[in-house]
């Protein structure tokens, strides 16, 4: 039927939250989201696994309901989705496990910098430059800037796969010299092992 023993005591999830109203209710794992909807008069039988209950007990509570069927897909589908597990079962590694995959910050692995918004091309067809305002000032970038920017960059790198930085802008060629100190910057941090 299911995958427990008859003695072993199962409870519901640390992370499990019950709503209903009307006929229905769910049952929902507030760490994966998952919800399980069901029978409003399946609620007991939830509500009796928030202590542990040895499954040969809720087997005997099974025993009275008309919907049997209900119930044990209903069970089924709260073990599927982590709702229903066993007393001993440490939920604390699997809090930790979801917080590595969610809290360890930004991972990239392509950088965009965006040297300058200057074009040495006034293409009449630009809708860029056609929609600039008068008297619209260029933006360049400046050593320092792209610096950190390769910086933060390296901090928040993927930790595998290939890196890829694109100098953009308008033409990053405009911004020579900030372009040729980048590369010199790269390469250190290549030499240095950063990358």
């Amino acid at each position: 039927m299911l995958p427990f023993e008859e003695n072993r005591s199962i409870r519901l999830s640390a992370f499990a939250h019950t709503y209903s109203r009307k006929d229905i209710a769910a049952t929902v794992h507030s760490l994966s989201h998952t919800p399980v909807y069901y029978d409003l008069k399946l609620l007991p039988i939830v509500e009796s696994l928030k202590r542990p209950t040895a499954w040969k007990k809720i087997q005997k509570q099974l025993g009275s309901l008309t919907d049997m069927e209900g119930a044990v897909e209903l069970l089924k589908q709260l073990v599927e989705a982590k709702l229903l597990v066993p007393e001993e079962y440490n939920e604390q590694s699997y809090l930790d496990n979801v917080r590595s995959k969610l809290i360890i910050g930004p991972h990239f692995d392509i950088l965009f910098l965006l040297l300058t918004d200057t074009c040495n091309l006034k293409c009449t067809y630009c809708f860029i430059e056609g929609s600039k305002p008068s008297g619209y000032n260029s933006s360049v970038m400046t050593k320092e800037i792209a610096r950190a920017a390769i910086d933060a960059f390296i901090r928040w790198k993927a930790p595998s796969g290939d890196k890829s930085i694109v100098f953009y802008g308008g033409e990053p060629l405009c911004n020579v010299n900030v372009f040729l100190s980048t590369l010199e910057y790269i390469d250190q941090q290549i030499d240095i092992g950063n990358w």
